[in-house]
């Protein structure tokens, strides 16, 4: 029916939906239908206005999106075509799964067991777990998985021939997914439109380049392509990785050579940060000697809390066991200095975590600041501060190179890519080692030290020292009105609390009636 919709007058179609969904409200019904996809997938055709009246019609609709775990469709498959594949036996099975192990590209690496595996062949259980993952997102669920199993599709496991491959593999996945979903991967709707263009432009530029090894050439893109895509973060998808999976599973020698030649002609490339290679457009920029001879030409970090301000997120944290305990929010907020800072918390924020960067303060000093000050404020001190200054030099490398690469948009994309990594490395380095009961971090609160290797840990701390701070604080369970700024409605409220105070004090629980519960009347109650 949306189906329809979308390809006939869309607007007087959907507004059937919409007095259905008004229909149903009014009534003692609950209507429960089923979609293959996302209600808005329907409406990819239409144009902007049609869009957004779509939306509208949506929201009359709740939506429970279930995918089934990729674990329990491995599961299913393996039942479904256990015993159809003779020649499961294979010399190098069990190193296959040691190295998908190993390299960590496999998302399920607790359920990667030999039986499974085994079972799932002639499918190569990272080729199913991709292909599986695909089908969620770019087909119909469960239904597509269970109809590649079973129909005779082109290029589908039942025409799949294995003296051109050892099994079926992420070449053959690829191949199986733009046959079958072209028309929506090469559309601005598939959310990896990008990854997916960037394989098929190294495709063609192999098939336009190479002379030789074309076919093994192909493989290897497509097969990087796709975990890029689809691996979990911390994949390494290293030469040791493609070399061993290559021989194995795609049938391929000299991966090595053929490495070298794809990188020679910019078509894929190594990131380091990521001990991965991926494809790459190309450019003429060489990234990783520009920012190796940046280091001559920017300053070298000596105060680090100015860059790292920049950089840093600086997230407000909420003192949990004392705001549910008195009904009063504490908030904190963090605070970078080179030496202890002394100041009252304004505005919204009730305490500080003050974050030192130093290397010449020192614990008794430290401790003797905190004793003698009565502001809420905890302080956290690094000592060693050299890795934070390695990754902010090397942020203030790759931003320079940035900037003298303005023309290139290749390298500045893949320069951009690169910078944002660094951030995300530098922000994981300060929240780790802050949580984590590393020596390089000392906390001090209300004069003594503290032992934190827990973020809950350091709630406790929070909660512990607003109560000794605000030893005063009333109990106020009311979190509609115990707040700096109030909305429109408890606004509202309040005035109508102030009115029935005023007209109504002789009165029992000022006028309220009893069997109606306003928001005035909590107001009263509190």
């Amino acid at each position: 029916f949306l189906e329809y919709a979308a390809q006939n007058n869309p607007e007087s179609e959907l507004y059937f939906f919409q007095q259905l969904a008004e229909f149903v409200s009014d009534k003692n019904i609950l209507l429960i239908t089923t979609l293959h996809q996302g209600f808005d997938s329907y409406s990819r055709s239409l144009d902007r206005e049609q869009r957004q009246e779509w939306e509208k019609v949506k929201g009359r609709l709740k939506e429970l999106t279930f995918n089934e775990p990729v674990e329990q469709l491995l599961a299913l498959a393996a039942v479904q075509i256990k015993g159809d594949y003779k020649e499961k036996t294979s010399e190098r099975f069990d190193e296959l799964l040691q190295l998908l192990d190993s390299s960590r590209v496999f998302p399920l690496r607790n359920k990667l067991t030999e039986e499974l595996a085994s079972n799932l062949l002639p499918i190569e259980i990272l080729a199913a777990s991709v292909l599986t993952q695909a089908l969620q997102k770019y087909g119909q669920n469960k239904r597509s998985l269970f109809i590649f199993l079973k129909s005779k599709d082109y290029l589908g496991i039942n025409n799949f021939d294995p003296k051109k491959n050892p099994y079926f593999n992420l070449s053959n996945v690829y191949d199986y997914l733009v046959h079958n979903f072209y028309s929506f991967l090469s559309t601005r709707y598939n959310p990896d439109y990008t990854q997916w263009a960037a394989i098929r432009n190294a495709v063609d530029r192999v098939e336009s380049i190479f002379d030789a090894e074309i076919t093994a050439a192909v493989k290897l893109i497509k097969c990087i392509g796709l975990l890029n895509i689809f691996s979990p973060d911390g994949a390494s998808i290293d030469s040791h990785f493609l070399k061993l999976y290559g021989e194995i599973v795609l049938g391929i020698e000299n991966i090595e050579k053929l490495l070298e030649n794809l990188e020679s002609h910019k078509i894929i490339r190594f990131r380091d940060f990521k001990k991965s290679y991926i494809l790459f457009e190309g450019t003429d920029v060489d990234i990783s000697l520009a920012i190796l001879q940046a280091s001559n030409k920017v300053e070298a970090i000596q105060s680090i809390v100015s860059p790292l301000k920049k950089y840093f997120q600086f997230p407000y944290t909420l003192a949990k066991a004392v705001t549910y305990e008195y009904g009063t929010p504490r908030f904190f907020k963090f605070e970078l200095s080179e030496a202890p800072i002394d100041k009252t918390a304004t505005a919204e924020v009730d305490g500080l975590v003050n974050l030192i960067f130093s290397e010449k303060l020192t614990i008794e000093e430290l401790v003797d600041f905190s004793r003698q000050m009565n502001e809420c404020i905890i302080f956290a001190w690094f000592q060693n501060t050299a890795k934070i200054k390695e990754i902010l030099l090397e942020i203030r490398k790759i931003e320079y190179v940035l900037n003298s690469t303005m023309d290139d948009h290749v390298a500045k994309r893949e320069l951009s890519s690169i910078l944002l990594h660094q951030i995300e490395e530098l922000n994981d380095e300060v929240w780790h080692r802050l949580y984590s009961g590393s020596s390089d971090v000392t906390w001090v609160a209300c004069g003594e030290k503290v032992s934190i290797k827990s973020r809950s840990d350091f709630n406790v701390l929070l909660s512990r020292v607003s109560k000794g701070i605000y030893n005063s604080t009333p109990l106020f369970r009311n979190e509609l009105i115990n707040k700096h700024k109030l909305s429109s409605s408890i606004s509202a409220a309040r005035k109508m609390f102030f009115e029935a105070l005023l007209n109504n004090w002789k009165q029992e629980d000022i006028g309220f009636p009893k069997e109606k519960f306003p928001a005035e009347k909590t107001i009263y109650f509190t």
